[in-house]
């Protein structure tokens, strides 16, 4: 299978940093189960630049609501669970990894037509450097 890399920049410098914006790497969704209404997005963020930024939130037109999730295990269970408004730190120089079995946006209330090869409009909104939008290819993998 074809695996589609995305790299998208910020379409704004990140306050007085000057150092770059911060970079989204390989963004994709997981395809959904047919009739499933949740879907997974998964993704690298960069942060290159000498200011730290959190990720505050993600949404999409496509989704009626879309929450920041983690992945806990109990009692040899795994189940999700929303952060809530806390925001996801990104220090400066760092990465954050949202990945299966861990960190990940959650997309509710699909909008019908959520299927593999297609793509998805979202937007992250940080801190310090503001709202990026990413086109974000559904894929199996």
């Amino acid at each position: 299978m074809k695996r589609l890399a995305v790299l998208c920049c910020a379409l704004a410098a990140c306050g007085s940093s000057g150092d770059g914006d911060l970079v989204v790497r390989d963004p994709w969704f997981r395809a959904p189960p047919p009739f499933a209404n949740t879907a997974a997005m998964y993704a690298e963020i960069n942060n290159p630049t000498d200011v730290d930024d959190s990720l505050l939130t993600m949404g999409s037109p496509q989704c009626r609501s879309f929450e920041l999730h983690r992945t806990v295990t109990s009692d040899n269970v795994a189940s999700m669970e929303a952060i809530g408004d806390v925001g996801l730190q990104i220090g400066a120089g760092e990465s954050l990894a949202l990945e299966p079995g861990g960190l990940h946006g959650m997309c509710l209330g699909l909008d019908d037509g959520f299927e593999e090869g297609d793509n998805v409009v979202v937007d992250l909104q940080f801190e310090t450097m503001g709202r990026v939008t990413l086109s974000v290819p559904i894929q199996r993998r």
